[in-house]
């Protein structure tokens, strides 16, 4: 067997897991907007500029007397989005947004803008959690403005991962 069957099989293995991951996520979010929801308090929300730029948020929430506390403001991942999510919750355009469809954070404003985003420590938001696992809360429910994002990453990964184990194994590749 050759490096590229491997690095095929790799790539096969890493997909079949990402693409079980993709539809999970899939099968989710339309549900969480049925999940329960209760009142939340939030505990601290910050943004950032790394390699990306990130909206962190930590909130506190209560369910039968329990108290939970919850990270995840929604089921898919967020970055640059967050922007939008904005003007879903409040109605307010963020400044950086040039138009319906491009979004173009600058990165010397990136902080500037979030200081007036909505969520700031001691507000009160509702909270959506799963009733079979209360720890499991979100923010937002529903699917983000790129639903199938992660499903066609997937795919096309399972399909580069079968490309090189067959081209691998019909000698087309690692001769």
């Amino acid at each position: 067997m050759t490096i590229s069957f491997w690095c095929g099989l790799a790539f096969f293995l890493f997909s079949v897991y990402f693409v079980k991951r993709s539809l999970k996520m899939l099968r989710e979010y339309e549900p969480s907007h049925r999940w329960p929801q209760t009142q939340g308090i939030i505990l601290s929300s910050e943004a950032s500029h790394l390699k990306s730029y990130t909206y962190r948020v930590e909130y506190e929430y209560e369910v039968n007397q329990k108290k939970y506390r919850g990270n995840r403001f929604a089921l898919y991942t967020l970055s640059t989005e967050c922007i939008y999510l904005a003007e879903t919750i409040t109605g307010i355009k963020p400044a950086i947004i040039e138009s319906h469809k491009a979004l173009r954070p600058l990165p010397e404003t990136f902080e500037q803008q979030f200081q007036s985003f909505p969520l700031k420590k001691g507000d009160h938001v509702t909270v959506y959690y799963k009733s079979q696992s209360p720890d499991e809360a979100i923010l937002l429910p529903g699917a983000g403005p790129k639903k199938y994002s992660d499903l066609t990453l997937a795919v096309m990964a399972l399909c580069i991962g079968v490309a090189l184990m067959l081209g691998s194994y019909f000698g087309y590749l690692g001769k």
